[in-house]
Order: C-alpha cells, then sequence, then structure tokens
C-alpha cells in the first residue's frame, strides 16, 4: 500500500469515527452522523432536568452534507413526540424559520429515538433549537424537561 492510500484510509477512519479536533463542547459530526445520548435528572431542587452528552450542542463539519443527527432516550417513563403541539425538535425564536428550514429535515424513529438529518449548506450560521422530552402518562414529576442548546452548521 502507497503512503498515499495509507493517509488517506487513516484521515477517512478518524473522521467516521468522529476525531475530536475542537475544544469545542459539541458533539462532532461527520460523515456517517452523529448520536446524541438524552437522560432525564433529578435538578437537586425536587424538579427534573436533561442531562445530554456535551449540554446537546453539536458541531458540523466542513464537507458534510446530509448527515444525520440522532437523539436517544435513555430515561424510562418518558418520550419524544413529533405533533405539530408537541415538538421535541424544533427552532427557538431567535433561529428564523426559514434558515431551520433550508438546513433541518426532521424524523423519528419511536418515542426514544429521534433525528433529523441536516443539509450543512450555504454559509455557516448557528441553528437554536429546543430540546423537548414529555413524560408518559403514570409519571411522577414534571411532565416537560427542556433544554435549549445549538447545532453549529460549517460547510
Amino acid at each position: 500500500m502507497n503512503i498515499r492510500k495509507l493517509v488517506g484510509a487513516a484521515l477517512f477512519a478518524a473522521l467516521s469515527l468522529g476525531y475530536q479536533v475542537n475544544a469545542l463542547a459539541a458533539v462532532n459530526c461527520w460523515i456517517l452522523g452523529c448520536w446524541v445520548g438524552v437522560e432525564v435528572v433529578d435538578d437537586g431542587a425536587g424538579g427534573k432536568k436533561l442531562k445530554v452528552d456535551e449540554d446537546g450542542n453539536v458541531q458540523m463539519h466542513p464537507w458534510t452534507r446530509l448527515v444525520a443527527i440522532t437523539w436517544t432516550l435513555r430515561t424510562p417513563g418518558y418520550e419524544f413526540r413529533s405533533s405539530p403541539t408537541e415538538m421535541s425538535i424544533a427552532p427557538k425564536a431567535t433561529t428564523p424559520a426559514n434558515a431551520w428550514n433550508q438546513q433541518i429535515l426532521p424524523g423519528q424513529i419511536g418515542t426514544g429515538t429521534i433525528f433529523v438529518t441536516n443539509w450543512n449548506r450555504g454559509t455557516r450560521q448557528t441553528l437554536y433549537y429546543d430540546l423537548t422530552v414529555y413524560a408518559q402518562k403514570g409519571t411522577p414529576g414534571p411532565q416537560v424537561v427542556k433544554l435549549d442548546p445549538a447545532i453549529m452548521n460549517d460547510p
């Protein structure tokens, strides 16, 4: 194997496995996508809060297009929803709907997994969003738990 093929194979492996190239607190999204773990935990004051990998922030990297960002819920008794009145992934008011709709294609696998496909095209931008988890019927405590992270696009 020549050196060019060896370097190319090493680079592809590093990119595919989500090699950390920056010091930002964000899940790195590469060619094959990225996965974000979500848990509902006690907040220490009698309520609940979301504990999310890298606080839910996601970093897209240059030249990656149509990459799936998948959130997986690890806490029983809670679920993701995607009805028009109860959205688990939705843009914040600070992110223009037009900017969100040009970049993000929503999808849902089940109540424990939700995903979007990110175009990551155009100009560098930050898309702020709400991540909302809903309590299933019979689960004590707050019925809605939220977090407000961001997706950083870098086409």
